[in-house]
């Protein structure tokens, strides 16, 4: 399980700098040169993350969506714990978004969770970042994550992210039920993936750790707040 505990912690720090780097800009504290993403590089190996990422090559925003999403199976009090340290005498923090769950105690990311640690208040981004929650995306395509359905009346990015069962087990123990990469993804394998035979077709084995970088800006938006 080494190569699975290397990709994951690196993806939680990477998560964890993007939020602090997001509240620090947020609330001007310590970060005068204003919000950037940290870069994240994942080692060339067999886990179930490194070959997800090399089949779809996620940009930094949607690779932030997937980890968001992951945390609540594997650091039940991840946002909270952060929000703590700006918040120590507790209170509501309504920009970041979050619910609590029916048995889950610790705070579950919301698709309004997303748009403020991609986009903060930035209203031109936050609307172009709310198209990794649509249809025609491939994470709902390939149905990776979606959004919890809201009652009426309640805003849409409001739902809880919801990372499908299938990935949750293939993230956290390398191992699945079923196929869940698509048509084309090894038809009939269970159990762990990383085995020379359970790599990705078309994928290429860098010898290189791999990168994800920041998508470009959308026409018309100013700078990221």
């Amino acid at each position: 399980m080494k190569s699975y505990s290397n990709n994951s912690t690196r993806s939680i720090n990477f998560l964890k700098d993007v939020i602090i780097r997001r509240l620090d800009d947020f609330l001007q504290k310590e970060n005068k040169a204003g919000f950037s993403f940290p870069t994240i590089e994942l080692e060339t190996d067999q886990s179930a993350l490194h070959n997800f990422f090399l089949k779809y090559e996620p940009n930094i925003h949607e690779f932030t969506i997937l980890v968001l999403a992951l945390m609540p199976h594997v650091v039940p009090n991840f946002l909270d714990t952060i929000i703590k340290q700006y918040l120590p005498n507790g209170g509501d923090f309504a920009e970041i978004g979050g619910v609590k769950g029916a048995n889950h105690r610790g705070t579950i990311p919301t698709g309004e969770t997303a748009l403020f640690i991609i986009a903060g208040n930035d209203i031109f981004r936050r609307m172009h970042a709310s198209q990794y929650f649509s249809a025609d995306h491939f994470f709902a395509r390939d149905n990776i994550l979606s959004l919890e359905t809201v009652r009426d009346g309640e805003p849409r990015m409001s739902g809880k992210i919801i990372l499908h069962q299938d990935y949750v087990d293939l993230f956290t123990t390398g191992s699945t039920i079923k196929p869940t990469f698509g048509p084309d993804f090894p038809a009939g394998k269970s159990g762990p993936l990383n085995r020379p035979e359970d790599r990705l077709p078309g994928s290429r084995q860098s010898r290189h750790r791999r990168r994800t970088s920041e998508p470009a800006p959308p026409t018309g938006a100013g700078s990221v707040s």
